[in-house]
């Protein structure tokens, strides 16, 4: 299989992070610590700082690390109170992150243009075309009907954050929650893409981007609930697509229920 033929497929499903059947690789890493939350201030600061740096931008002389964000999330997770603290902090609301995100998007959109060979912005997430979206998704009959009303509501999600980095009145605000979350789908689009980079003769590393995925669905998961994406259940996304892609596919021949090639029906 080429690369120009499987980017389609690794582009959505890590986009959609949509993992592995076995999604404990990752989680492993978010065990929990009974011991109490020692340092767990410091960790909320630190995770703090990484984001402000990501905000920032060029006014800050050091660089942002995306993996330094997971291990802070990781280590805020071994213990309830330091997590309860740390989706507080994320909760909060700041205005000078909605050019952070459509510069992450652009430059998201910028990679998968010149391996899709399409022409798609920011700027293209309008009212009219997030409508015609919806409207694609329920005329669907390649989405399945379980995954309809969650599709649509991820779109109505993106509604909302693309309302509020365009400064409309009364819109939702951005969070920073929704920075880390733009960071972690940028950090599997930069997986897929080193990947379908790699000189010809290559093997695509398809289960590092798995992994990839995995660990962006934990960091969803975990953080959603200070983003615009709180309602969204990503688990029930891979549950029905799961169940979907092992149902039975009727027999080589079949030509209706109960109707095999050569017969009539009436």
């Amino acid at each position: 299989m080429t690369k120009r033929s499987i980017v389609a497929v690794l582009i959505v499903a890590a986009l959609l992070l949509i993992p592995s059947c076995d999604a404990e690789t990752f989680m492993r890493k978010f065990g929990t610590n009974v011991l109490g939350g020692v340092g767990g201030a410091e960790t909320i600061n630190q995770l703090e700082e990484q984001i402000d740096l990501i905000i920032g931008g060029e006014e800050n002389p050091e660089e942002p690390s995306y993996d330094k964000i997971v291990d802070l999330v990781v280590k805020a997770t071994r213990n309830p109170d330091t997590e309860s603290k740390m989706l507080e902090s994320l909760s909060k609301t700041t205005t000078e992150a909605s050019e952070t995100i459509r510069t992450e998007v652009d430059t998201i959109l910028a990679e998968v243009n010149k391996n899709m060979d399409s022409d798609i912005s920011f700027d293209d997430f309008t009212d009219e075309n997030i409508d015609s979206l919806l409207e694609s998704i329920e005329s669907s009959e390649d989405i399945p009907s379980g995954l309809k009303n969650t599709a649509k509501t991820a779109v109505n999600d993106l509604k909302k954050l693309v309302d509020g980095i365009n400064g409309v009145e009364g819109a939702y605000t951005p969070t920073k929650g929704d920075v880390v979350i733009i960071k972690s789908i940028a950090s599997v689009a930069d997986t897929i893409l080193a990947e379908l980079n790699k000189s010809e003769g290559e093997d695509v590393d398809v289960d590092k981007v798995v992994d990839a995925a995995n660990e962006a669905l934990k960091m969803f998961n975990t953080v959603k609930s200070s983003t615009v994406f709180s309602n969204l259940d990503l688990n029930g996304v891979i549950d029905e697509l799961m169940s979907s892609l092992n149902s039975p596919e009727p027999d080589e021949g079949e030509t209706g229920e109960g109707t095999t090639e050569g017969e009539e029906t009436v």
